[in-house]
């Protein structure tokens, strides 16, 4: 498949030469002009950010392809950290009709190898009469934000630091500079001093008001160890039409990234909402969304996919146990899937809904189609810049082959139901042998690869949100082959969705907020203390519940509950006038729930 960025991959190219040129004399002028490190130069901080802090270095713009790596090294995500590049470049679309009266009312937007969104949110929502305004995306806070709630504790010389700037400024670690180190503490200190919560990006609510309360609440997600945050709109007709030749439809497009590194199932993963706002003044009816990548594991021409449609997952995995680009790293070639945990939101009544995310009176969609590409196949990714790229978009999130002027479904290549029609090509196993495999009887050879993971139709009325939540998930093991590999980034998935069906209040990435409908112990405020505090935590439920405190050397200084205590939010005062200064654990169990935070009573 043609991809415009692979152009750069040829040395000898026009385009090579231009391209270079041009770094060459930006960069050029700009050191000239700033004594800042030199990489600085190539590329623009407020529009991008790499998510790096478990196993995943994964880079993320506001504008241009998602996980896409700017500096010209092709592929934007790496797994394992620190070894060879797994994906090409990756990316979020939609696609429905808007009621406005105007033509053409089928209209698609997103993000491939062409975007379609440019930074900042729409700040006056349109009607029946006004079309809806964006900021100006060269806004000061239309930029790209990266947190970790740790970043006081860290300096220029920490390893996890010297590792992040060498990322950053694609050096080795041992040319990282100290200006190139504090750069990245910057930069966590100014994002987490001017976090957007009234914009919409997610804080933890520590006084309960639900609003986002600057120098109160805190930034980010609760025990994410890092999070990523921008907003984006499609209000831009030349370029929503990159992506798809359509005019603007009126979202507002939210992006959080989070991760976890707590030598779990968690350090495989990166974790994304995209949340859509319709600001268009009129319904969107029939709408779709798709994930969509395109994976490349080492060299991109041996890879093969699949799809488990009952759990919601799209997984690309090397045809072979070992990939010449990965080799050098001593390791078997990855595999890399994406598992949607929440799709759109639907009325209870719907007949096709998730099993695995139920409301009281709502639904969460499930995966309802799966797109697979691949070198030979007379399927292509959607067409670029023209408005047969929308048809094609459609058509291929209702699980048609994405041609503009028929609708034909997929047929199995393989198995049991070989010929037969399907919303789900290649959901076979190939770790146990079973159904359609990719590779195999029908199916192509070893090749380039991409996916989409598509959820619908639903509606959006003006003013309406939808949230849609996705993992990421590396899987790799010591030994075996690509199908064992393949099966540990099964058993990755299953995981995280278990985890994420459960409501598990360190995944449940809940934004602007909102509370969550679970155990949960928030931490104290204020902390730093003296010589007071207030410890709140939530129950789902009636429980039995202890609090204790405990000091440094884990003896109990005080009881705060014991006894049984209904479901809803709930705050205990702690009194340390009577403990000396240092820092002190509090410890909440309630059912078979338990966590433990820290508090810091400074005199």
């Amino acid at each position: 498949m043609f991809s415009p960025y692979k152009i750069f991959d040829r040395p000898d190219s026009l385009w090579s030469f231009l391209f270079f040129a041009i770094i060459s004399f930006s960069f050029s002028a700009f050191a000239k002009s700033k004594s800042v490190p030199h990489k600085l130069a190539l590329v623009d901080s407020r529009r991008v950010a790499i998510f790096n802090l478990n196993h995943w270095t994964y880079w993320q713009r506001t504008v241009g392809a998602w996980g896409w790596n700017p500096f010209g090294k092709r592929a934007g995500g790496i797994y394992p950290r620190g070894t060879g590049a797994v994906i090409w470049n990756d990316g979020f679309a939609w696609a429905g009709f808007i009621r406005d009266g105007r033509s053409p009312a089928l209209r698609a937007g997103g993000t491939s190898f062409n975007n379609g969104m440019q930074p900042g949110w729409i700040e006056t929502a349109g009607d029946s009469v006004n079309p809806p305004v964006a900021v100006d995306p060269n806004d000061v806070r239309a930029r790209i934000y990266k947190i970790r709630p740790d970043y006081r504790q860290l300096s220029a010389s920490d390893t996890t630091v010297l590792r992040e700037a060498a990322e950053w400024f694609g050096v080795s670690r041992s040319q990282v500079t100290p200006e190139m180190a504090q750069f990245i503490l910057d930069r966590y200190a100014r994002d987490w001093q001017e976090w957007p919560g009234d914009l919409g990006a997610p804080f933890i609510d520590n006084n309960g008001n639900g609003r986002w309360d600057p120098g109160v609440d805190s930034p980010g997600i609760p025990d994410a160890g890092q999070v990523l945050w921008f907003v984006a709109n499609d209000l831009d007709p030349t370029t929503i039409s990159v992506f798809a030749g359509s005019p603007p439809i009126g979202l507002e497009i939210q992006v959080t990234l989070w991760g976890f590194l707590d030598g779990s199932v968690h350090d495989d993963a990166v974790y994304r909402r995209v949340r859509l706002i319709n600001k268009s003044g009129f319904p969107i009816d029939s709408m779709f969304v798709s994930i969509w990548s395109e994976v490349d594991i080492g060299f991109f021409g041996d890879d093969f996919e699949g799809c488990d449609s009952s759990r919601g997952f799209g997984t690309i995995y090397n045809a072979f146990a070992h990939d010449k680009e990965i080799d050098p790293f001593g390791i078997l070639a990855p595999a890399v899937g994406y598992a949607l945990l929440q799709g759109p939101k639907v009325s209870s009544s719907s007949t096709t809904v998730n099993p695995h995310s139920k409301g009281r009176n709502y639904e969460f969609l499930p995966m309802t189609s799966f797109f697979a590409n691949g070198t030979g196949d007379a399927i292509s990714d959607p067409t670029l810049g023209i408005y047969e790229g929308t048809i094609e978009w459609y058509t291929l999130m209702n699980g048609y082959i994405p041609w503009p002027n028929f609708y034909i479904r997929y047929r199995h290549g393989a198995g049991p139901h070989k010929g037969k029609e399907t919303n789900f090509p290649l959901n076979g196993d190939p770790f146990h042998h079973t159904g359609d495999i990719d590779g195999v009887s029908g199916n192509l050879p070893p090749g380039n690869r991409s996916l989409a993971l598509n959820s619908g139709p639903f509606t959006m009325a003006p003013g309406d949100t939808q949230d849609v939540v996705y993992a990421l998930v590396g899987g790799i093991t010591p030994g075996g082959d690509n199908t064992t590999v393949y099966e540990q980034t099964q058993l990755n998935m299953q995981m995280i969705r278990f985890l994420y069906s459960k409501n598990v209040t360190a995944i449940k990435g809940s934004g602007g907020g909102n509370h969550i409908s679970d155990f949960r112990l928030l931490q104290n405020y204020p902390n730093p203390f003296n010589p007071s505090t207030t410890i709140r935590f939530t129950l789902p439920g009636r429980e039995m519940v202890s609090l204790k405190v405990y000091d440094i050397l884990g003896r109990e200084v005080a009881t705060l509950l014991n006894g049984e205590l209904p479901a809803g939010d709930h705050r205990v005062q702690f009194e340390g006038q009577n403990l000396p200064s240092g820092v002190y654990f509090y410890r909440l169990r309630a059912g078979n729930f338990v966590k433990t935070r820290k508090m810091l009573l400074v005199r």
